[in-house]
């Protein structure tokens, strides 16, 4: 099969989703969190726990660039739609690689230790640090 493009050659695509934890305001509890996003909506069983949420700006002195756009949503990794916290956090991530592992994920922790060098990534829109987790396929 031949590549469409130079890049797909060079640059092949793959379904990786990367996982991240950063900051989220929780308006209900009135208090920040640090949960786990996805930077895409992945395929297969775990896709039932991925929400698209409107991430907010964490402080009001943050203001969105122009070039943002303003529907763009982050996956935020859900456990279920009742529960205090819904959403993943850090401290969840043990129970999140073994239903990776279970249901025929791989997880690259290669990758992880190399962009983890890097530090966080800055989120355009809410202004906070993100930080990388791992990466999984």
């Amino acid at each position: 099969m031949l590549a469409k493009s130079i890049m797909d050659f060079v640059f092949p695509t793959t379904a990786a989703i990367t996982v991240y934890s950063e900051p989220y305001l929780d308006r209900i509890n009135k208090e920040y969190v640090r949960i786990l996003t996805l930077d895409g909506m992945p395929e297969g069983a775990l896709k039932p726990f991925v929400k698209p949420i409107n991430m907010q700006p964490l402080s009001p002195f943050h203001n969105r660039s122009i070039y943002d756009d303003p529907f763009q949503c982050t996956y935020a990794l859900i456990k279920q739609a009742n529960h205090r916290m819904p959403f993943f956090q850090e401290r969840d991530m043990p129970s999140l690689i073994a239903f990776l592992k279970q249901n025929g994920y791989n997880i690259d922790m290669d990758m992880f230790k190399i962009v983890n060098k890097l530090g966080t990534q800055q989120n355009t829109v809410t202004g906070s640090q993100k930080k990388l987790l791992f990466t999984f396929i």
